[in-house]
This record gives C-alpha cells, structure tokens and sequence, in this order.
C-alpha cells in the first residue's frame, strides 16, 4: 500500500484563513520537529523607564533569541538568548530617548523558525502615549500580507508625533485584560485586510472598546473588511457595535479606487494620497466603501467621490463623556509614501487633541455632513416646485423626474457641483396630473422623494 500526502508547510499560504494556516503550521512542525512561531503578546512601559515583555508559543521551542534594535538598527543593537520557561521579561532603560524594537527568533533541535512579529516602542517626552494593537493574523496569497510574521506597527510608529511616546501588543493582550486601553492618550488599532474568517473584532474586544469609547477614549481604527466583517456578514450585534461605536456605516466591499484626499473646509483638507498598490506595503484588493453615521462626519474620500473615512467626537452609547474615534476602509499601513502616512497620522493627532468642548462645527467646519434631497415645496404644486439638495463635496451630480413606470420624463441635471446647497425649481407645465418620483444621484448614491402634480 502507498501513501500520498499532501504537506503544507509554515511558508506556503494558500490558506487565506490564519486559524487554518496556524492548525496547518503547527501540524506540520510537530511533524517535522520544526521550530514552533514565538507570539510577542504586550509590551508595557515601566515606571522606572524600562518595558515589560510578555510573549507565548505553542510548542516545539527549546530557546528564543531577543533581537532589540534601537533607532531601526542605527543606533545599536542587542540580543539575548531566553529560555520556553521565561515569558515574561524586561528590558531596562536607556540613557537616551529612542525608538526601540524587539522580536523572537526561535530554536529547536538546532533548528531556527519563524520570528515573532516586531513591535515596537518608544519614550515620551511630552507624557502623551499611543497603545498600537496588532489585530491583523490573517496571512494570504491573495494581494494581502503573505508572511507569518510583520512589522506592520512600525508604520504606526514612525508616523506619530516626534514627542509622542508609544508601545505595541497584540488584541490577545486587550482581550485578557493584560493591557488597558484607558491606559493610554489613544489607542491605533489596525486589523489589515483581515476578514470574516479572523473576525476583525471579537465579541470581548467588542466590549473593550465600548467601554473605552464611553469613558472618553480615543481609538482610531483602521482595515479594508472591518464593515464586511462586522456589517454585512457580521451578527446583528456585531452591526450594531460597528455603526453606534465606528460611526459608520458599510456600503460595498470594493471601493475600485486606491485614491485617497482629505475634505474641503475640515483640518483633512489638503491630503492626498494613494494607497494598496504594487509599490505598497502590501496589495490591497477590497477596501471598504463606508459612509457617516450616527453624528459622525465624512473626513477622507476616494477619488471617485465616494468614502473613505470618518470622524466623530461626543458621547457613545448611554454615556455623558465625550470621546473619539476615526474609522477609515482601508489600511494606513499600506499608504504609500512615509511622507503621507506621517501627513495623516498628524491631522489624527490633531484631532484628538482638541480641546473636548470644541464644538463639533469648530472641529469639521460648518459643511454638509452627506448629500440631502431635502423635501420639495410646494408639494402637491401645480405646476412649479422647488427642489433642494445638499452636496458635501465636489461631484457629479444627476437629478431626474421620473414616472410610476419608472421612465424619466425629465433630465434636469447632469453636471459638476461644488460643495454646497443648490435648488432647482421644475416646471411641470408640459406635464399631466399625476404622481412623479425626483431622483438624486451623486457618489454612486441615490436619494428619491414623490411629487403630485395637481392641475
């Protein structure tokens, strides 16, 4: 008798799903006595200056190598041989403020494995921290992040503030309760393109993050299937949590465009950049399209006017206290050019900074929120009306009068607008009694009103 098997092995990521890929993994080390794949889990400043260090595995470990880097490598470089019995650990301080970053390389049998993620880690000199949450664990061939370990918080990290300081863990940390959100000035929380099979955010993050939110937490929150995941494919729960706590709402899984600029008349303006694409991070094949809601505000758009991120500040569910929060439908990591991630991460900042009692129209600027159809008047009318609209941004815009059969019967508009409110007064003259239905199309939007015409 022969037998044929198939092996899958650490590197190959066929498996877009990380639950599979780790089952897979750890199968084919245990068979193979190959080095499991060291987890980093938290890392939390000290108050004498130096970082703690949690980590785990799963198994066939017999020792990690530390590799500490400071400034990226620049600045020195230190490593230290850890024993499977020693998962938690500290790193001393140092005479000087700089990045530093650690990861773990594994041994067994003689053996060496995949590393660990590299999170990393920096002083403050302005007493303001930023807590970066790795909750990005899927791994894929399909355009997205194709190796079992990152560095993806770097792009976090070099992009705050020089006199911001900064840690790292993963959503397991948030999870067991082994680091606070509360605990820090903001909370960058990127999940990549992690999807339905990860699940972007648990039922207990879920929780973590309300509770942060109520308290006045500021989180901002980043990933290209966060609305797939949460909204359309999620629980009612799970839409319930993305809409009242993201303020957002998912409108499509592909947004078809890796073009991103900033709102006219907000502290966005002026931003532009592209993102997921070959000269990227990684490739990104299905940002999501998401809109405002629940007070929030649209911030960044798509080039072909649709959009891309939202901001909010005031109160979350039954709480009096005002927090924030950022959502965009794409990941930060994958904009191109340090330069512009650095340019957004700043107007991030920016506007978690502002004085909380700020008003909201102080914060966005006194522009529409989303485009309107506001209502008709006279209506009934014979035979003139009025017809309102609001537009947020730039755009184009068609506007029709449409029968019961659902035939236009009257173009009225098919152009370019600016931001602003418009009206445009139909004259039904050459048009029987009747009911007609108004159109309005604009960002791949449409928002329809009944008129009766009584003659």
């Amino acid at each position: 008798m022969v037998l044929l098997t198939n092996r899958v092995y650490p590197n190959d990521n066929t498996s877009v799903s990380s639950t599979r890929q780790a089952v897979a993994n750890a199968a084919v080390r245990a068979f193979d006595n190959l080095p499991g794949q060291p987890r980093l889990h938290s890392i939390v400043h000290n108050e004498d200056g130096g970082w703690t260090v949690k980590w785990d595995y799963s198994n066939n470990i017999d020792s990690v190598m530390l590799i500490e880097e400071f400034n990226g490598g620049t600045s020195g470089r230190n490593t230290m041989i850890l024993s499977p019995d020693s998962l938690t650990f500290t790193l001393g301080a140092i005479d000087c403020i700089c990045q530093r970053s650690v990861k773990l390389v594994p041994f067994y049998a003689g053996v060496t494995g995949d590393t660990s993620d590299t999170y990393y880690m920096k002083e403050s000199t302005s007493n303001k921290y930023a807590l970066i949450v790795d909750g990005y664990d899927r791994v894929s061939n399909d355009m997205g992040w194709s190796l079992p370990y990152h560095a993806i918080s770097g792009y976090y990290a070099n992009a705050l503030p020089e006199t911001w300081g900064y840690t790292s863990c993963d959503n397991q940390a948030i999870i067991d309760g082994d680091v606070i959100l509360a605990d820090y000035d903001c909370v960058l929380w990127f999940c990549g393109d992690e999807s339905t099979s990860d699940e972007s955010f648990s039922s207990i993050e879920q929780v973590k993050v309300k509770t942060f939110l109520e308290q006045g937490g500021r989180l901002f929150v980043s990933g290209s299937e966060i609305g797939y995941d949460l909204s359309y494919k999620g629980s009612a729960n799970d839409k319930s949590f993305y809409e009242n706590y993201f303020k957002t709402r998912y409108l499509g899984d592909d947004s078809n465009d890796l073009s991103v600029y900033g709102r006219s008349n907000t502290r966005f303006e002026g931003l532009s950049f592209n993102y997921g694409g070959p000269s990227a991070l990684y490739q990104e094949d299905y940002p999501d399209l998401i809109i405002s809601n629940a007070g929030s505000k649209v911030i960044l758009y798509y080039y072909s006017s649709a959009y891309a991120g939202v901001a909010y500040v005031g109160p979350f569910g039954t709480s009096s206290d005002t927090g924030k929060v950022i959502s965009l439908g794409f990941p930060f990591e994958t904009i191109q050019g340090e330069n512009n991630r650095i340019a957004l991460m700043s107007k991030i900042i920016d506007f978690f900074e502002s004085a909380l009692e700020v008003s909201v129209e102080d914060i966005f600027g006194h522009i529409p929120n989303e485009f309107e159809l506001h209502p008709a008047y006279p209506n009934p009318f014979n035979p003139t009306t009025t017809i309102d609209f609001t537009l947020p941004h730039a755009g184009d815009v068609q506007l029709g009068i449409y029968n019961l059969s659902g035939k236009c019967v009257d173009r009225l508009i098919d152009k370019r607008y600016e931001t602003g409110k418009y009206s445009y007064k139909w004259n039904a003259s050459n048009y029987p009694s009747g009911v007609y239905f108004c159109k309005l199309n604009f960002a791949g939007l449409n928002q329809v009103q009944k008129l009766v015409l009584i003659k």
